[in-house]
């Protein structure tokens, strides 16, 4: 019989040690709530800025500025899982020989004393310092658009005027509810939420004689400083500023889950109920 043929193992990739596993891992764990925090950390900035005015009721803000930054951080996480599935090492095991037999071929740690960048030719390295300053420029931008909007709300104030401020915090022409708006929408709506049940809110849509139109809803208010009661009580004064035939009540009928949603009390429940009442 011939010489048994030894088997090939430069396919092969180094096993991550303790330390990467951890690492990854770590990542992969916190990603989640640093994408809930980010969320929740800029609206709550918003709002802060908006209600340091005590004439400001509501403030209708966005998070269209701060996607940029958290595609950014998706485009991250998806790297590292990527690197994670393929056991790419980070800070590798100094006991192995990276980057050859018996493992595979150019497969080195991404930090440490054996990390990749060692081993790259002057044409890799160009590609590789190319690459770090376009994912630079992407953070630059990223952050950009996140601090460029975030002055960018819109106002309801308590005498009954909107008022739109830029990203450098200045306010723009204020529109009267009385004089420049011809008609209002009271509404109660069912609002998913990916990965949590439904809620059942309710709000006011405010048309412009201009066509513009200003939507504000009861999670706008600062309930935690004026409550549920106050919100009503302002949302019925401004619906006292039209007459019948300028308003529109949609889905009343989903007053008893609302109620529910928000915990409302008897003399709430009454003020909400008002609010839906069809004009007479």
């Amino acid at each position: 019989m011939g010489k048994k043929r030894k088997k090939s193992t430069a396919h092969r990739v180094p096993p991550l040690t303790k330390t990467d596993r951890a690492l990854y891992i770590t990542v992969m764990l916190l990603s989640a709530p640093l994408f809930l925090g980010v969320l929740i950390g800029w609206d709550l900035l918003q709002r802060r800025i908006a209600f340091r005015d005590p004439a400001v009721i509501a403030c209708k803000a966005s998070t269209l500025a701060v996607m940029p930054f958290l595609w950014f951080l998706a485009g991250v996480l998806i790297f590292f899982v990527c690197c994670f599935a393929a056991k790419k090492p980070l800070l590798g095991d100094k006991t192995l020989c990276y980057g050859g037999y018996p493992w595979k071929y150019r497969q080195y740690p991404m930090f440490g004393s054996q990390r990749w960048a060692n081993h790259l030719r002057p044409t890799q390295r160009r590609i590789r310092t190319a690459v770090i300053v376009v994912l630079a420029v992407l953070l630059a931008v990223s952050l950009f658009s996140a601090i460029h909007g975030l002055y960018k709300r819109t106002c309801l104030r308590e005498d009954r005027t909107i008022v739109e401020y830029d990203s450098l915090n200045q306010p723009g022409d204020s529109i009267s509810i009385a004089r420049d708006c011809d008609s209002i929408t009271v509404c109660a709506y069912k609002e998913n939420h990916p990965g949590h049940l439904p809620t059942w809110e309710y709000g006011v849509k405010l048309h412009c004689e201009d066509g513009r139109l200003f939507e504000f809803n009861a999670v706008d208010f600062n309930l935690l400083r004026d409550g549920q009661t106050n919100c009503l009580q302002q949302l019925l004064a401004i619906k006292a500023l039209f007459s019948p035939d300028q308003i529109t009540i949609e889905r009343a009928d989903l007053l008893p889950k609302v109620i529910k949603n928000f915990h409302l009390d008897k003399t709430q429940a009454t003020l909400l109920e008002a609010l839906f009442a069809p004009p007479k």
